[in-house]
């Protein structure tokens, strides 16, 4: 029996009954929609606090919550029942596809993974002259650690070089997760609360290219993209720390945080580029 499917069944029609679209299911139980569609079509299963935060959002009581968990349940003991070992686990990511392979960068690509298996590693910063190519070296690092299974809910690049104002900076992270923010007039909370909220619980690497541009002076820096990404490490305290990979020397209020300068690369048996 296809226990992922089944409840996957069941998620769906519950929440057709309760007339939620996918969307809307994310919205309430602050996830992805990309989430719901796969666990409606049988390939993901629910965490155990996302299945109850679905029995909340669906309105589950008594008899009808409990057979609801159970099902939850199944497809989790299902899954660990069937699975054999060393087989590689999938992971979400959004990373730019690269036309051609990087070159030259094995040593900091190597360096630069060191840190993040250090456990006291929860930020880095990648600085250099322009045109260094920083924002290829970020993604390739991002690659190669998701590749390595190191961030537990994947990998994500968030492009903030088309913005000018650090509010714009929660949108973008948001689209870059695939997290539908609720922009509805009766609201309870910000989208930075609700893009909070939903990092809260993950354990997973965020690439912020262009961060610099969107630091603030000393007199600005309350409400500048320093004091977000401090926010971001302060909300997910424990195991679950996303990771963050930025471009910017101060990428955290003033804290002190492990900075990579970059150099030229050198190309293989000979000298510098």
């Amino acid at each position: 029996m296809n226990h992922d499917l089944s409840f996957g069944r069941l998620l769906k029609r519950l929440r057709k009954a309760h007339d939620l679209t996918q969307e809307a299911l994310a919205q309430h139980a602050y996830c992805a929609v990309d989430t719901i569609k796969k666990i409606e079509q049988g390939v993901r299963r629910p965490s155990r606090q996302l299945a109850e935060q679905f029995a909340d959002c669906l309105s589950l009581v008594g008899d009808e919550r409990t057979a609801f968990l159970a099902a939850a349940r199944a497809v989790a003991s299902n899954e660990m029942a069937a699975k054999p070992a060393h087989v590689p686990v999938q992971r979400r990511a959004r990373l730019p596809e690269q036309p051609t392979p990087l070159i030259g960068r094995a040593a900091e690509l190597a360096a630069l993974e060191a840190l993040f298996h250090a456990p006291s590693t929860r930020l880095v910063t990648i600085t250099g002259s322009g045109g260094m190519g920083k924002t290829r070296l970020a993604i390739a690092l991002a690659d190669q650690i998701l590749a390595a299974e190191h961030f537990h809910d994947g990998a994500y690049f968030v492009s903030l070089s088309p913005l000018d104002s650090p509010e714009q900076i929660v949108p973008a992270v948001a689209a870059a997760l695939g997290f539908p923010l609720d922009a509805g007039k009766q609201q309870t909370r910000s989208a930075k609360q609700q893009v909070l909220d939903y990092l809260r619980e993950k354990q997973l690497l965020l690439v912020l290219d262009n961060l610099e541009q969107l630091l603030g002076d000393a007199q600005t820096r309350d409400d500048d993209a320093a004091d977000l990404v401090a926010t971001l490490l302060e909300s997910a305290p424990g195991s679950g720390d996303p990771g963050n990979v930025a471009r910017a020397p101060e990428a955290a209020g003033g804290a002190r945080i492990p900075t990579w300068r970059f150099g030229c690369a050198r190309w293989p048996g000979s000298g510098k580029l």
